[in-house]
């Protein structure tokens, strides 16, 4: 048990220091299965190992989300569409590299890693 405990203690301080004083940023993105932007969209903040969380559209069995998603984004009717904390992006090509290299030093380290 000892020869865990510095390890324990390290994991509990890394954990301590990832709650509300750093919170990690808030990424939604909005996709279709197929959508070829999606997929580039997600290897952005993949490849910068920044966590988001995506909203898969499906028109004909749940219309309210891509409903919802319109809304959110002012019209807009194509995927995918980018939110960081809450505030709207855009499409895949409305994504910016150093935005996002920005955005990733505020991430706070993964743990598991």
């Amino acid at each position: 048990m000892r020869y865990f405990a510095p390890f324990f203690l390290a994991f509990m301080t890394l954990l301590a220091s990832t709650d509300a004083a750093n919170p990690p940023p808030k990424v939604v993105i909005y996709t279709m299965p197929s959508c070829l932007g999606c997929g580039l969209a997600k290897s952005m903040f993949d490849d910068r190992g920044i966590v988001y969380e995506e909203i898969e559209i499906d028109v004909k069995n749940k219309p309210e989300v891509y409903k919802d998603m319109i809304r959110k984004t002012g019209g807009k009717r194509t995927v995918p569409q980018v939110f960081i904390n809450d505030k709207y992006i855009g499409g895949y090509y409305d994504l910016d590299g150093s935005q996002l290299d920005a955005l990733k030093s505020e991430t706070p380290p993964d743990p598991s890693s």
